[in-house]
């Protein structure tokens, strides 16, 4: 049983997953775990790595905030200009010039 919120796990009636979220263990996801989120005392903290096309992309996040983005943070591995243009809950946007290049990103949120 997870609450989502990463409090203490009701005595008795934990899964395995619950109990990884409750310490903080990173959970990993993707066809080669390039992405990972985990949460920390009510915060979700997320990354990964991904390929952006030439223009501008739409990518999910592993786990969909439930409350508010507070940021979106890009580490382009070409020398290209990267920006967040626009952001959801379950999703974020990035803008940027030149052909396909992969990047870094790292989302924190509740």
């Amino acid at each position: 049983m997870t609450s989502g919120y990463n409090s203490a796990q009701p005595y008795g009636t934990v899964d395995i997953k619950g109990l990884q979220e409750a310490i903080g263990t990173p959970q990993f996801s993707g066809t080669a775990g390039e992405t990972w989120a985990f949460v920390f005392n009510g915060m979700i903290f997320q990354g990964g790595i991904v390929e952006v096309p030439v223009g501008s992309a739409i990518f999910d996040f592993p786990a969909p905030f439930t409350q508010q983005v507070l940021g979106v943070f890009l580490q382009p591995m070409a020398n290209h200009e990267f920006s967040v243009s626009a952001t959801t809950l379950n999703d974020f946007t990035i803008s940027h010039t030149g052909g396909i290049h992969n990047c870094y990103w790292f989302a924190v949120g509740v």
